[in-house]
C-alpha cells in the first residue's frame, strides 16, 4: 500500500514545512541574542527597572491626584465664603441707597413745597426699585 510520504509532492512540502519551523526558531534565537547584546545580559534587570519605573509613576500620580482634590475643596471653600461676603456687602449697600433715597425724596418734595408724606415716598421708591 502506498502512504502519504511515498507522495513526492508530500514529501517536498514537509521538508519545506519543516525548513521554515527550523528557520524560523533560528530567527527567534537570532533576535534574543541581539537583544541580550543590546540590552547587556541583564534583561531580567531591564523589566525589574520598567516596574519599579511604573510603580513611581503611579504612585506620583496618586499623590498628584490627592493634592488636587485637597486644592478644589479650598478653592469652593474660599469661593463659597467670597461669595458670603459679597452678598453682605451687597444687601448693605442696597440698605444704605435706599436711605439715601428715601432722605433725598423727602428733602425734595419739602424743597418744592410740597407735602413729605413717608407713606407715599416709600412707596414710590418701592415701585421704583422692583424693577
Amino acid at each position: 500500500m502506498v502512504g502519504l510520504r511515498d507522495h513526492p509532492l508530500i514529501l517536498h512540502l514537509l521538508h519545506q514545512t519543516r525548513r521554515l519551523v527550523v528557520a524560523d526558531a533560528q530567527f527567534a534565537l537570532d533576535v534574543r541574542r541581539r537583544a541580550f547584546a543590546v540590552f547587556g545580559h541583564d534583561g531580567h534587570g531591564l523589566i525589574v527597572q520598567a516596574v519599579i519605573v511604573a510603580a513611581a509613576k503611579a504612585e506620583m500620580q496618586a499623590d498628584l491626584a490627592s493634592e488636587l482634590r485637597h486644592a478644589d475643596a479650598e478653592i469652593a471653600a474660599r469661593t463659597a465664603e467670597s461669595e458670603r461676603a459679597l452678598t453682605a456687602i451687597r444687601d448693605q449697600a442696597m440698605v444704605s441707597v435706599s436711605e439715601v433715597a428715601r432722605d433725598t425724596a423727602g428733602a425734595l418734595v419739602a424743597a418744592l413745597g410740597g407735602n413729605a408724606d413717608a407713606a407715599r415716598i416709600e412707596a414710590a421708591l418701592a415701585a421704583r426699585t422692583r424693577g
